[in-house]
């Protein structure tokens, strides 16, 4: 487990110790498969209250062009889970700085720093999971060989994964 202490002053010359422990590929890993489980759930769940188009019964699996008048389909089908998987994982983020499966480790998403996360870096590592993905998975295997035990997704956005409990909210001070 590597553990790194940061020294942070504000105006004010207090200066607090925040102690950031790596969360490692192993755990990482276990933390994405029980996310993937849930969103698997929550999406079988939309699924039944989702008409299904009567397109489908009408599919003749051996002619050509009846399975490709699917496309449009299986095309907006597979933009709204994207979407339905996006809004959760970011409201997760955001709001409890964590997802399902990191958040029975007491694993936290924080920025570099160790401070909160902010949106905008949330959003670009969750795109960033995607490029973490398309490159055969390096992006996530990476996690493993780096000291801060970041895959590439959380270097475009700045992020890491730490143990304990998360950073308070900023709350700005007018001196």
């Amino acid at each position: 487990m590597i553990t790194r202490r940061l020294k942070r002053t504000n105006k004010m010359s207090k200066t607090s110790q925040i102690e950031l422990r790596y969360v490692g590929f192993w755990v990482r890993l276990l933390a994405f498969i029980i996310d993937s489980l849930a969103i698997m759930a929550m999406l079988g769940l939309a699924a039944l209250f989702m008409p299904v188009p009567d397109i489908l019964s009408a599919v003749d699996m051996t002619n050509r062009d009846s399975m490709l008048a699917l496309v449009p389909t299986l095309l907006t089908r597979l933009g709204f889970d994207a979407m339905f998987s996006a809004v959760v994982f970011l409201l997760l983020w955001n709001i409890i700085r964590s997802s399902l499966g990191k958040i029975l480790f007491r694993a936290y998403i924080v920025d570099s720093s160790g401070q909160r996360a902010r949106f905008g870096q949330l959003l670009v590592r969750y795109l960033g999971y995607f490029i973490s993905l398309f490159c055969f998975g390096l992006g996530f295997i990476w996690i493993a060989f780096d000291p801060k035990k970041q895959g590439w997704h959380d270097k475009l956005a700045g992020t890491v994964v730490s143990y304990g409990t998360p950073p308070k909210s900023e709350v700005m001070q007018d001196d």
